[in-house]
């Protein structure tokens, strides 16, 4: 897979995490009204996005963080920021 590929993909990923952090349908599903065999808690989503915003962070490829302001613009990107500070102090993720 090449790069570009790559970060498409994981740019696909963390819009799918943010879907699912913002869907109140997936939080009354898995969270709310979840079973033993099917749920998830606010950590779970949160450790979810902060992973995926990890691979935009990793070291040795500044320019993804470049490019996903690009592809989002500045106001997307700076609101995404913002959660991503709140997901670290909570949750601790480096």
């Amino acid at each position: 897979m090449h790069e570009a590929e790559r970060d498409n993909n994981m740019l696909s990923e963390l819009i799918d995490d943010l879907g699912r952090l913002a869907s109140v349908s997936i939080q009354d599903r898995y969270i709310v009204n979840g079973t033993r065999d099917t749920y998830l808690t606010a950590d779970d989503l949160l450790e979810d996005l902060g992973s995926t915003l990890l691979f935009f962070r990793a070291e040795g490829f500044p320019q993804r963080i470049g490019e996903l302001e690009k592809q989002m613009g500045r106001a997307a990107f700076n609101q995404l920021l913002e959660l991503e500070r709140v997901i670290k102090k909570e949750s601790h993720i480096s």
